[in-house]
């Protein structure tokens, strides 16, 4: 049996020399993805042109910046 749902709070972590990232699903058009930054750690502005993006903000402390 597949599992539909999974708990991305679960896959969790860090890393102090750059952002923590763990791929939770990924088909040809879809990257979603868990990105754990630590204050003042900085996700670069870039861009997959043949793949759609979102983010969905769990938690944050301090400001976010949208280029």
């Amino acid at each position: 049996m597949s599992t539909y749902f999974i708990q991305p709070l679960d896959h969790i972590g860090e890393n102090a020399a750059k952002p923590f990232k763990h791929t939770l699903f990924q088909s040809s058009r879809l990257l979603a993805g868990l990105n754990c930054l630590l204050p003042g750690q900085s996700q670069p502005l870039h861009d997959h042109a043949d793949q759609d993006k979102f983010y969905l903000v769990l938690g944050r402390h301090g400001p976010l910046h949208r280029r």
